[in-house]
């Protein structure tokens, strides 16, 4: 029996890249080239908006996660996540310290 293998958000993005470019090819022959079942990859097509979504929200941070979750602050984490782009385009070291300086204003 073979062992069950995680796909990753880059992973079903490339998936889905390659079936968009190739639409006149089949799923079976798409399924076969990255070597994953029909029906994985039908799967993953009936997914499409929300993989497609999660990879840009989350972006390059969670290429390497295999489940589309979101978190239960939104709004929190949209923000968080704003400040760390802007810290680290600033090459300001963000840390726990930082954010404590922040919680405090």
């Amino acid at each position: 029996m073979k062992k069950r293998r995680k796909s990753s958000l880059a992973f079903k993005r490339d998936i889905i890249k390659k079936f968009e470019e190739n639409s006149y090819s089949s799923k079976k022959a798409v399924a076969e080239r990255f070597k994953i079942p029909e029906s994985t990859l039908r799967g993953i097509l009936k997914n499409l908006e929300a993989v497609t979504v999660a990879n840009r929200d989350c972006g390059v941070h969670n290429a390497k996660s295999s489940r589309i979750q979101s978190g239960k602050h939104k709004e929190l984490e949209k923000v968080l996540m704003q400040w760390l782009e802007e810290t680290r385009a600033l090459n300001i070291p963000a840390n726990v310290w930082s954010l404590r300086v922040i919680k405090e204003i």
